[in-house]
């Protein structure tokens, strides 16, 4: 009881802004706390927001977490989270605040087109541990220059490398890989990512099928052709 007592909270407020979208997050930590504990309480708080409040700030990106942080403090279940709370904030957006943000001049189609994303991208950006832990959930994912995500299959000599790409497209993403012309179209960047996931597990159970296959065959037909 004597240390809880002795234990000073304070309050801080933090932000991290992307492409003129800014995150505004008040938190708690121990009064005294260093740099990196005060970024895993903001970034903790983050996590558990029900609401994110967007605000157009220009278009620099201010991280506040440190350069080079510690070993991470998220887990699957924390990135799982975030994306899921991005998708949740991008209906509570169109379905409350559509008007609001018309009235205030600002165009609201770009900024339903930005704000799942940005509110996701920023913790790329500032906190490669949470990157790190949203590649738990979907292994080997590369997030692109331009911003799409990109999951691969290596070729294994008998087949190419398999590429599928995830990218915002308008107000929905684009699902597309190299071996179809097809796109499929979803509504956020979780079931994105998900259906990317499925099919590349898809693409490897073809793989396998073929190579198990093929051997078999050639067994085959070499001994059907003994006299």
């Amino acid at each position: 009881m004597n240390n809880t007592q002795s234990q000073v909270i304070e309050a801080f407020e933090g932000y991290l802004a992307y492409d003129g979208i800014r995150i505004d997050v008040g938190f708690q930590a121990p009064a005294g706390a260093t740099t990196a504990q005060k970024d895993v309480a903001f970034l903790a708080e983050l996590a558990q927001q029900a609401e994110i409040n967007y605000l157009s700030v220009g278009t620099s990106t201010v991280p506040v977490t440190s350069a080079t942080p510690a070993a991470s403090c998220f887990s699957t279940a924390d990135a799982d989270r975030l994306l899921g709370l991005a998708d949740q904030f991008l209906e509570d957006w169109k379905e409350t605040d559509r008007d609001d943000r018309r009235d205030g001049g600002v165009d609201p189609e770009l900024v339903e087109r930005q704000a799942e994303y940005a509110a996701i991208r920023p913790l790329f950006v500032a906190a490669p541990e949470m990157f790190a832990a949203i590649q738990e959930l979907f292994p080997s994912l590369e997030l692109l220059p331009d911003g799409a995500f990109r999951l691969t299959v290596a070729s294994n000599g008998e087949f190419r490398q398999w590429i599928c790409i995830v990218r915002q497209s308008s107000s929905q993403w684009i699902v597309e890989h190299n071996f179809s012309t097809e796109q499929f179209e979803v509504e956020s960047l979780l079931e994105g990512l998900r259906l990317a996931d499925e099919m590349r597990d898809s693409h490897i159970e073809d793989m396998a099928r073929c190579a198990n296959q093929l051997p078999r065959k050639q067994v085959t037909q070499g001994e059907s052709s003994r006299p």
